[in-house]
Protein backbone atom coordinates (compact mmCIF):
# COMPACT_ATOMS: atom_id res chain seq x y z
CA UNK A 1 0.00 0.00 0.00
CA UNK A 2 1.23 3.49 -0.84
CA UNK A 3 1.49 5.56 2.38
CA UNK A 4 1.88 8.83 0.50
CA UNK A 5 -0.51 10.39 -2.02
CA UNK A 6 0.26 9.47 -5.63
CA UNK A 7 0.23 11.97 -8.50
CA UNK A 8 0.70 11.64 -12.25
CA UNK A 9 2.18 14.57 -14.20
CA UNK A 10 1.54 14.48 -17.95
CA UNK A 11 3.71 16.86 -19.97
CA UNK A 12 5.56 16.38 -23.26
CA UNK A 13 8.37 18.59 -21.90
CA UNK A 14 10.17 16.14 -19.61
CA UNK A 15 12.27 18.90 -18.02
CA UNK A 16 9.10 20.69 -16.91
CA UNK A 17 7.68 17.43 -15.62
CA UNK A 18 10.91 16.72 -13.76
CA UNK A 19 10.93 20.13 -12.05
CA UNK A 20 7.28 19.92 -11.04
CA UNK A 21 7.76 16.35 -9.78
CA UNK A 22 10.72 17.46 -7.65
CA UNK A 23 8.64 20.25 -6.12
CA UNK A 24 5.76 17.90 -5.23
CA UNK A 25 8.12 15.31 -3.74
CA UNK A 26 9.19 17.91 -1.20
CA UNK A 27 5.60 17.72 0.09
CA UNK A 28 5.92 13.92 0.45
CA UNK A 29 4.07 12.97 -2.71
CA UNK A 30 4.93 9.96 -4.85
CA UNK A 31 5.07 11.39 -8.37
CA UNK A 32 5.01 9.58 -11.71
CA UNK A 33 5.51 11.34 -15.05
CA UNK A 34 4.43 10.69 -18.62
CA UNK A 35 5.04 12.58 -21.87
CA UNK A 36 2.38 10.95 -24.06
CA UNK A 37 -1.39 11.11 -23.50
CA UNK A 38 -2.15 7.57 -24.67
CA UNK A 39 0.63 6.14 -22.51
CA UNK A 40 -0.66 8.21 -19.56
CA UNK A 41 -4.06 6.52 -19.83
CA UNK A 42 -2.37 3.11 -19.80
CA UNK A 43 -0.55 4.06 -16.59
CA UNK A 44 -3.75 5.38 -15.04
CA UNK A 45 -5.24 1.92 -15.60
CA UNK A 46 -2.40 0.31 -13.61
CA UNK A 47 -1.33 2.74 -10.87
CA UNK A 48 -3.11 3.87 -7.68
CA UNK A 49 -3.04 7.51 -8.84
CA UNK A 50 -5.08 9.94 -6.76
CA UNK A 51 -4.33 13.24 -8.51
CA UNK A 52 -3.39 14.30 -12.06
CA UNK A 53 -1.77 17.43 -13.52
CA UNK A 54 -1.84 17.46 -17.33
CA UNK A 55 -0.69 19.74 -20.12
CA UNK A 56 -3.57 20.78 -22.39
CA UNK A 57 -1.81 19.85 -25.66
CA UNK A 58 -0.09 16.45 -25.81
CA UNK A 59 1.02 13.78 -28.26
CA UNK A 60 -1.52 10.97 -28.36
CA UNK A 61 -4.57 11.87 -26.29
CA UNK A 62 -4.69 15.54 -25.24
CA UNK A 63 -5.54 16.95 -21.83
CA UNK A 64 -9.28 17.20 -22.54
CA UNK A 65 -9.38 13.56 -23.73
CA UNK A 66 -7.70 12.52 -20.48
CA UNK A 67 -10.27 14.49 -18.48
CA UNK A 68 -13.05 12.74 -20.37
CA UNK A 69 -11.44 9.32 -19.88
CA UNK A 70 -11.19 9.93 -16.13
CA UNK A 71 -14.83 10.97 -16.01
CA UNK A 72 -15.82 7.65 -17.62
CA UNK A 73 -13.38 5.35 -15.84
CA UNK A 74 -12.10 6.99 -12.63
CA UNK A 75 -14.91 9.29 -11.55
CA UNK A 76 -13.92 11.58 -8.70
CA UNK A 77 -10.19 11.58 -9.45
CA UNK A 78 -9.17 15.28 -9.56
CA UNK A 79 -7.27 16.57 -12.59
CA UNK A 80 -5.74 20.01 -13.08
CA UNK A 81 -5.09 21.21 -16.65
CA UNK A 82 -2.21 23.62 -17.24
CA UNK A 83 -0.61 25.13 -20.33
CA UNK A 84 1.71 27.94 -21.45
CA UNK A 85 -0.84 29.93 -23.46
CA UNK A 86 -4.57 29.42 -23.67
CA UNK A 87 -7.79 31.25 -24.42
CA UNK A 88 -10.76 31.73 -22.13
CA UNK A 89 -12.67 29.23 -24.27
CA UNK A 90 -10.04 26.56 -23.64
CA UNK A 91 -10.26 27.11 -19.90
CA UNK A 92 -14.05 26.95 -19.90
CA UNK A 93 -13.98 23.79 -22.03
CA UNK A 94 -11.55 22.10 -19.64
CA UNK A 95 -13.61 22.98 -16.59
CA UNK A 96 -16.87 21.92 -18.24
CA UNK A 97 -15.30 18.59 -19.20
CA UNK A 98 -14.47 17.88 -15.56
CA UNK A 99 -11.11 19.45 -14.67
CA UNK A 100 -10.98 20.87 -11.15
CA UNK A 101 -8.76 23.79 -12.16
CA UNK A 102 -7.08 25.41 -15.17
CA UNK A 103 -3.68 27.07 -14.60
CA UNK A 104 -1.00 28.78 -16.66
CA UNK A 105 2.65 27.68 -16.72
CA UNK A 106 4.95 27.94 -14.98
CA UNK A 107 3.29 27.03 -11.68
CA UNK A 108 4.53 29.17 -8.80
CA UNK A 109 5.79 27.59 -5.55
CA UNK A 110 2.65 28.94 -3.87
CA UNK A 111 0.38 27.24 -6.43
CA UNK A 112 2.23 23.93 -6.08
CA UNK A 113 1.98 24.11 -2.29
CA UNK A 114 -1.77 24.81 -2.47
CA UNK A 115 -2.37 21.92 -4.90
CA UNK A 116 -0.40 19.50 -2.72
CA UNK A 117 -2.32 20.44 0.43
CA UNK A 118 -5.76 20.80 -1.17
CA UNK A 119 -5.81 17.39 -2.87
CA UNK A 120 -3.71 15.35 -0.43
CA UNK A 121 -6.54 13.62 1.46
CA UNK A 122 -8.60 13.04 -1.68
CA UNK A 123 -5.58 11.52 -3.43
CA UNK A 124 -4.86 9.23 -0.47
CA UNK A 125 -8.43 7.98 -0.35
CA UNK A 126 -8.68 7.40 -4.11
CA UNK A 127 -5.25 5.78 -4.29
CA UNK A 128 -5.98 3.32 -1.49
CA UNK A 129 -9.37 2.45 -2.97
CA UNK A 130 -7.87 1.91 -6.42
CA UNK A 131 -5.06 -0.25 -5.07
CA UNK A 132 -7.43 -2.49 -3.11
CA UNK A 133 -9.60 -3.00 -6.21
CA UNK A 134 -6.69 -3.92 -8.50
CA UNK A 135 -5.87 -7.59 -7.99
CA UNK A 136 -2.47 -8.62 -9.32
CA UNK A 137 -2.60 -10.31 -12.71
CA UNK A 138 -0.33 -11.05 -15.65
CA UNK A 139 0.06 -8.30 -18.22
CA UNK A 140 1.25 -8.30 -21.81
CA UNK A 141 2.21 -5.05 -23.50
CA UNK A 142 2.76 -4.25 -27.17
CA UNK A 143 2.05 -1.38 -29.55
CA UNK A 144 2.72 -3.74 -32.46
CA UNK A 145 -0.50 -4.34 -34.39
CA UNK A 146 0.13 -8.07 -34.91
CA UNK A 147 0.97 -8.68 -31.26
CA UNK A 148 -2.02 -6.61 -30.12
CA UNK A 149 -4.29 -8.78 -32.28
CA UNK A 150 -2.69 -11.86 -30.77
CA UNK A 151 -3.33 -10.52 -27.26
CA UNK A 152 -7.02 -9.95 -28.07
CA UNK A 153 -7.24 -13.44 -29.59
CA UNK A 154 -5.76 -14.91 -26.41
CA UNK A 155 -8.39 -13.19 -24.28
CA UNK A 156 -11.40 -13.57 -26.58
CA UNK A 157 -10.84 -17.01 -28.11
CA UNK A 158 -7.85 -19.07 -27.02
CA UNK A 159 -8.38 -18.69 -23.28
CA UNK A 160 -12.05 -19.68 -23.55
CA UNK A 161 -11.26 -23.19 -24.79
CA UNK A 162 -9.35 -26.16 -23.35
CA UNK A 163 -7.30 -26.59 -26.52
CA UNK A 164 -3.60 -27.37 -26.12
CA UNK A 165 -1.33 -24.38 -26.84
CA UNK A 166 2.32 -24.33 -27.93
CA UNK A 167 4.18 -21.06 -27.25
CA UNK A 168 7.46 -20.61 -29.12
CA UNK A 169 10.09 -17.93 -28.63
CA UNK A 170 13.56 -17.22 -27.34
CA UNK A 171 14.35 -17.28 -23.64
CA UNK A 172 13.03 -14.16 -21.91
CA UNK A 173 10.39 -13.21 -24.53
CA UNK A 174 7.45 -13.63 -22.15
CA UNK A 175 6.30 -17.20 -22.79
CA UNK A 176 5.38 -17.78 -19.16
CA UNK A 177 3.52 -14.46 -19.03
CA UNK A 178 1.50 -15.47 -22.09
CA UNK A 179 0.69 -18.85 -20.52
CA UNK A 180 -0.47 -17.21 -17.29
CA UNK A 181 -2.66 -14.82 -19.31
CA UNK A 182 -4.36 -17.76 -21.01
CA UNK A 183 -5.02 -19.30 -17.60
CA UNK A 184 -6.13 -16.01 -16.02
CA UNK A 185 -8.81 -15.39 -18.66
CA UNK A 186 -10.02 -19.00 -18.83
CA UNK A 187 -12.84 -20.75 -17.00
CA UNK A 188 -10.09 -22.48 -15.00
CA UNK A 189 -8.75 -19.22 -13.50
CA UNK A 190 -9.81 -20.18 -9.95
CA UNK A 191 -8.00 -23.52 -10.21
CA UNK A 192 -4.23 -24.18 -9.99
CA UNK A 193 -1.72 -22.88 -12.53
CA UNK A 194 1.25 -25.23 -12.26
CA UNK A 195 4.58 -24.82 -14.03
CA UNK A 196 7.26 -27.44 -14.70
CA UNK A 197 10.71 -26.25 -15.85
CA UNK A 198 11.61 -29.25 -18.01
CA UNK A 199 15.15 -28.05 -18.78
CA UNK A 200 16.01 -27.60 -15.10
CA UNK A 201 15.34 -31.20 -14.04
CA UNK A 202 17.51 -34.26 -14.68
CA UNK A 203 15.91 -37.08 -16.68
CA UNK A 204 15.85 -39.33 -13.61
CA UNK A 205 13.52 -36.91 -11.79
CA UNK A 206 11.32 -35.67 -14.64
CA UNK A 207 8.93 -38.61 -14.71
CA UNK A 208 8.41 -38.41 -10.94
CA UNK A 209 7.98 -34.64 -11.14
CA UNK A 210 5.28 -34.91 -13.80
CA UNK A 211 3.39 -38.00 -12.70
CA UNK A 212 4.39 -38.52 -9.07
CA UNK A 213 5.62 -41.73 -7.43
CA UNK A 214 4.64 -44.26 -4.81
CA UNK A 215 6.66 -44.95 -1.69
CA UNK A 216 9.46 -47.41 -2.44
CA UNK A 217 9.25 -46.90 -6.22
CA UNK A 218 13.01 -46.27 -6.34
CA UNK A 219 15.91 -45.61 -4.02
CA UNK A 220 15.16 -42.52 -1.97
CA UNK A 221 11.38 -42.63 -2.56
CA UNK A 222 10.53 -42.94 1.14
CA UNK A 223 6.99 -41.60 0.78
CA UNK A 224 4.33 -41.05 -1.85
CA UNK A 225 4.71 -37.95 -4.02
CA UNK A 226 1.92 -36.21 -5.95
CA UNK A 227 3.03 -35.18 -9.44
CA UNK A 228 2.39 -31.92 -11.26
CA UNK A 229 -0.40 -33.37 -13.40
CA UNK A 230 -2.39 -34.20 -10.26
CA UNK A 231 -1.57 -30.87 -8.63
CA UNK A 232 -2.89 -29.07 -11.74
CA UNK A 233 -6.11 -31.11 -11.86
CA UNK A 234 -8.97 -28.83 -12.89
CA UNK A 235 -6.51 -26.08 -13.81
CA UNK A 236 -3.64 -25.43 -16.22
CA UNK A 237 -0.27 -27.15 -16.53
CA UNK A 238 2.62 -25.31 -18.23
CA UNK A 239 5.51 -27.45 -19.46
CA UNK A 240 8.25 -24.86 -19.92
CA UNK A 241 10.95 -25.79 -22.47
CA UNK A 242 9.11 -28.96 -23.50
CA UNK A 243 11.64 -29.38 -26.31
CA UNK A 244 14.18 -30.50 -23.69
CA UNK A 245 12.11 -33.53 -22.61
CA UNK A 246 13.98 -36.81 -23.17
CA UNK A 247 12.31 -39.29 -25.56
CA UNK A 248 11.23 -41.82 -22.87
CA UNK A 249 9.34 -39.09 -20.98
CA UNK A 250 7.81 -37.88 -24.26
CA UNK A 251 6.16 -41.30 -24.67
CA UNK A 252 4.48 -41.08 -21.27
CA UNK A 253 3.46 -37.47 -21.85
CA UNK A 254 1.79 -38.47 -25.11
CA UNK A 255 -0.23 -41.13 -23.31
CA UNK A 256 -1.29 -38.66 -20.60
CA UNK A 257 -2.53 -36.23 -23.28
CA UNK A 258 -4.35 -38.88 -25.33
CA UNK A 259 -6.01 -40.76 -22.48
CA UNK A 260 -6.23 -37.99 -19.89
CA UNK A 261 -4.90 -40.44 -17.35
CA UNK A 262 -1.58 -40.96 -15.55
CA UNK A 263 0.11 -43.58 -13.40
CA UNK A 264 2.53 -42.68 -10.65
CA UNK A 265 6.01 -44.18 -10.91
CA UNK A 266 5.87 -47.54 -9.15
CA UNK A 267 2.08 -47.45 -9.02
CA UNK A 268 -0.57 -49.61 -10.65
CA UNK A 269 -3.63 -47.39 -10.26
CA UNK A 270 -4.75 -45.30 -13.25
CA UNK A 271 -5.62 -41.74 -12.21
CA UNK A 272 -7.89 -39.50 -14.29
CA UNK A 273 -6.74 -35.90 -14.70
CA UNK A 274 -8.52 -32.87 -16.12
CA UNK A 275 -5.75 -30.50 -17.18
CA UNK A 276 -5.47 -27.75 -19.78
CA UNK A 277 -1.96 -28.22 -21.21
CA UNK A 278 0.24 -25.34 -22.36
CA UNK A 279 3.80 -25.96 -23.54
CA UNK A 280 6.58 -23.52 -24.35
CA UNK A 281 9.95 -23.88 -26.02
CA UNK A 282 12.75 -22.00 -27.77
CA UNK A 283 13.33 -25.05 -29.98
CA UNK A 284 12.06 -25.39 -33.53
CA UNK A 285 10.15 -28.58 -32.78
CA UNK A 286 9.43 -29.27 -36.46
CA UNK A 287 13.20 -29.40 -37.08
CA UNK A 288 13.70 -31.52 -33.96
CA UNK A 289 11.15 -34.00 -35.33
CA UNK A 290 13.12 -34.29 -38.59
CA UNK A 291 16.31 -34.92 -36.62
CA UNK A 292 14.68 -37.56 -34.44
CA UNK A 293 14.98 -35.52 -31.25
CA UNK A 294 11.24 -35.07 -30.73
CA UNK A 295 8.37 -37.47 -31.34
CA UNK A 296 6.26 -36.56 -34.37
CA UNK A 297 3.00 -37.81 -32.81
CA UNK A 298 3.62 -35.74 -29.67
CA UNK A 299 4.48 -32.68 -31.75
CA UNK A 300 1.11 -32.84 -33.53
CA UNK A 301 -0.66 -33.22 -30.17
CA UNK A 302 1.05 -30.11 -28.80
CA UNK A 303 0.94 -28.00 -31.96
CA UNK A 304 -2.83 -27.43 -32.04
CA UNK A 305 -2.66 -23.67 -31.43
CA UNK A 306 0.80 -22.17 -31.90
CA UNK A 307 1.78 -18.75 -30.57
CA UNK A 308 5.11 -17.23 -31.61
CA UNK A 309 6.58 -14.45 -29.46
CA UNK A 310 9.22 -12.42 -31.33
CA UNK A 311 12.51 -11.38 -29.67
CA UNK A 312 12.77 -7.91 -28.18
CA UNK A 313 15.21 -6.80 -30.90
CA UNK A 314 12.31 -7.18 -33.35
CA UNK A 315 10.01 -5.11 -31.11
CA UNK A 316 11.94 -1.82 -30.97
CA UNK A 317 8.70 0.18 -30.86
CA UNK A 318 7.70 -1.61 -27.64
CA UNK A 319 10.89 -0.94 -25.68
CA UNK A 320 9.85 2.48 -24.34
CA UNK A 321 6.45 1.25 -23.15
CA UNK A 322 7.86 -1.95 -21.65
CA UNK A 323 10.55 0.06 -19.88
CA UNK A 324 8.02 2.39 -18.30
CA UNK A 325 5.79 -0.50 -17.26
CA UNK A 326 8.72 -2.34 -15.66
CA UNK A 327 9.95 0.82 -13.92
CA UNK A 328 6.49 1.39 -12.43
CA UNK A 329 6.43 -2.16 -11.07
CA UNK A 330 9.95 -1.84 -9.67
CA UNK A 331 9.16 1.54 -8.14
CA UNK A 332 6.24 0.08 -6.19
CA UNK A 333 8.34 -2.84 -5.00
CA UNK A 334 11.31 -0.69 -4.00
CA UNK A 335 9.20 2.06 -2.45
CA UNK A 336 10.38 4.72 -4.90
CA UNK A 337 8.83 6.94 -7.55
CA UNK A 338 9.40 5.78 -11.11
CA UNK A 339 12.28 7.77 -12.64
CA UNK A 340 12.01 10.11 -15.62
CA UNK A 341 13.15 8.49 -18.88
CA UNK A 342 14.97 11.10 -21.05
CA UNK A 343 15.37 10.68 -24.83
CA UNK A 344 19.06 9.69 -24.62
CA UNK A 345 18.22 6.75 -22.38
CA UNK A 346 15.38 5.65 -24.64
CA UNK A 347 17.70 5.70 -27.67
CA UNK A 348 20.36 3.68 -25.83
CA UNK A 349 17.79 1.07 -24.81
CA UNK A 350 16.51 0.82 -28.38
CA UNK A 351 19.99 0.36 -29.84
CA UNK A 352 20.90 -2.58 -27.61
CA UNK A 353 20.31 -6.01 -29.18
CA UNK A 354 18.83 -7.61 -25.99
CA UNK A 355 20.02 -11.21 -26.33
CA UNK A 356 18.22 -11.93 -23.04
CA UNK A 357 15.04 -10.20 -24.25
CA UNK A 358 12.52 -8.84 -21.71
CA UNK A 359 14.14 -10.71 -18.83
CA UNK A 360 17.42 -8.93 -19.55
CA UNK A 361 15.60 -5.59 -19.75
CA UNK A 362 14.05 -6.21 -16.32
CA UNK A 363 17.43 -7.10 -14.79
CA UNK A 364 19.15 -4.04 -16.28
CA UNK A 365 16.41 -1.70 -15.04
CA UNK A 366 16.30 -3.21 -11.56
CA UNK A 367 20.05 -2.80 -11.11
CA UNK A 368 19.81 0.81 -12.31
CA UNK A 369 16.87 1.57 -10.00
CA UNK A 370 18.76 0.26 -6.97
CA UNK A 371 21.98 2.16 -7.72
CA UNK A 372 20.79 5.44 -9.31
CA UNK A 373 21.05 8.60 -7.20
CA UNK A 374 18.67 11.00 -9.00
CA UNK A 375 15.13 10.89 -10.36
CA UNK A 376 16.33 10.81 -14.00
CA UNK A 377 17.41 7.46 -15.44
CA UNK A 378 20.54 8.18 -17.49
CA UNK A 379 22.43 5.84 -19.85
CA UNK A 380 25.26 5.89 -17.30
CA UNK A 381 22.88 4.43 -14.69
CA UNK A 382 22.26 1.47 -17.00
CA UNK A 383 25.94 0.56 -17.34
CA UNK A 384 28.75 0.83 -19.88
CA UNK A 385 27.15 -0.73 -22.98
CA UNK A 386 24.28 1.74 -22.79
CA UNK A 387 26.43 4.77 -22.03
CA UNK A 388 28.48 3.89 -25.13
CA UNK A 389 25.38 3.40 -27.28
CA UNK A 390 24.00 6.77 -26.13
CA UNK A 391 27.21 8.60 -26.99
CA UNK A 392 26.26 8.54 -30.66
CA UNK A 393 23.51 11.08 -29.94
CA UNK A 394 24.84 13.49 -27.27
CA UNK A 395 22.39 15.93 -25.77
CA UNK A 396 22.44 19.43 -27.18
CA UNK A 397 25.41 21.34 -25.83
CA UNK A 398 26.83 18.31 -24.00
CA UNK A 399 30.59 17.70 -24.17
CA UNK A 400 31.62 14.09 -23.44
CA UNK A 401 34.59 13.30 -21.22
CA UNK A 402 37.89 12.45 -22.92
CA UNK A 403 37.49 8.84 -21.76
CA UNK A 404 34.03 8.59 -23.30
CA UNK A 405 35.18 10.28 -26.51
CA UNK A 406 38.01 7.75 -26.84
CA UNK A 407 35.59 4.87 -26.34
CA UNK A 408 33.25 6.35 -28.90
CA UNK A 409 36.02 6.75 -31.47
CA UNK A 410 37.36 3.24 -30.72
CA UNK A 411 33.92 1.69 -31.13
CA UNK A 412 33.28 3.53 -34.41
CA UNK A 413 36.71 2.58 -35.75
CA UNK A 414 36.35 -1.12 -34.90
CA UNK A 415 32.84 -1.23 -36.35
CA UNK A 416 34.00 0.25 -39.63
CA UNK A 417 36.93 -2.16 -39.92
CA UNK A 418 34.63 -5.11 -39.21
CA UNK A 419 32.16 -3.90 -41.85
CA UNK A 420 35.03 -3.59 -44.31
CA UNK A 421 35.95 -7.21 -43.53
CA UNK A 422 32.32 -8.41 -43.68
CA UNK A 423 32.45 -9.25 -39.97
CA UNK A 424 35.56 -11.46 -40.24
CA UNK A 425 37.27 -10.94 -36.87
CA UNK A 426 40.57 -12.56 -37.84
CA UNK A 427 40.90 -10.38 -40.93
CA UNK A 428 39.94 -7.24 -38.99
CA UNK A 429 42.48 -8.02 -36.24
CA UNK A 430 45.20 -8.43 -38.87
CA UNK A 431 44.33 -5.06 -40.44
CA UNK A 432 44.42 -3.32 -37.04
CA UNK A 433 47.65 -5.09 -36.01
CA UNK A 434 46.19 -6.52 -32.78
CA UNK A 435 45.68 -10.04 -31.46
CA UNK A 436 42.42 -11.74 -32.41
CA UNK A 437 41.75 -12.46 -28.71
CA UNK A 438 42.18 -8.77 -27.85
CA UNK A 439 39.76 -7.75 -30.59
CA UNK A 440 37.12 -10.13 -29.24
CA UNK A 441 37.58 -8.57 -25.79
CA UNK A 442 37.13 -5.08 -27.30
CA UNK A 443 34.00 -6.22 -29.16
CA UNK A 444 32.49 -7.42 -25.88
CA UNK A 445 33.57 -4.34 -23.87
CA UNK A 446 32.17 -1.91 -26.44
CA UNK A 447 28.85 -3.77 -26.92
CA UNK A 448 29.46 -4.33 -30.63
CA UNK A 449 26.96 -6.67 -32.26
CA UNK A 450 28.85 -8.83 -34.77
CA UNK A 451 25.71 -10.38 -36.21
CA UNK A 452 24.26 -6.97 -37.06
CA UNK A 453 27.55 -5.77 -38.53
CA UNK A 454 27.70 -8.76 -40.84
CA UNK A 455 24.27 -7.83 -42.15
CA UNK A 456 25.30 -4.25 -42.84
CA UNK A 457 26.71 -3.22 -46.19
CA UNK A 458 30.28 -1.91 -46.36
CA UNK A 459 30.28 1.86 -45.78
CA UNK A 460 33.39 4.00 -46.04
CA UNK A 461 33.95 6.39 -43.15
CA UNK A 462 34.06 10.09 -43.99
CA UNK A 463 36.90 10.32 -41.46
CA UNK A 464 38.83 7.07 -41.93
CA UNK A 465 39.51 5.51 -45.34
CA UNK A 466 40.36 1.83 -45.02
CA UNK A 467 42.34 -0.09 -47.59
CA UNK A 468 43.38 -3.72 -47.73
Amino acid sequence: MEHNPVALIIDDDYQTAKQLAASMKRFNWVVHTETDGAEAIRRLEQLPVGFVISELVLPGSGGIEIVQWLKRNRQGLPIVIYTSTASLDAAVNALKSGAVDFLLKPLTPQQISELCHTYRETALEIGERTQSNNKPKATFYSRNEELSKLYRAVIDKIAQTDTTVLIQGESGTGKEVMASLIHHYSKRKDKPFIKVACAALPESLLESELFGHEAGAFTGAVKQRIGRFELANGGTLLLDEVGDLPLPVQVKLLRAIQERTIERVGGERTIKVDVRLITSTWHNLAEDVKEGKFREDLFYRLNVIKIHLPPLRDRIGDIEGLTKMILERLAKRLGKAAPILPPQTQIALQRHRWPGNIRELENVLERAMVLMSSDVLTPQDLGEPFSILAMEVPAEGEIPTLKDARKHFEREFICRVLRKCDGNVSQAAELMKIARKNLYEKIEQLAINLEQLREDSVQESPIIALTK
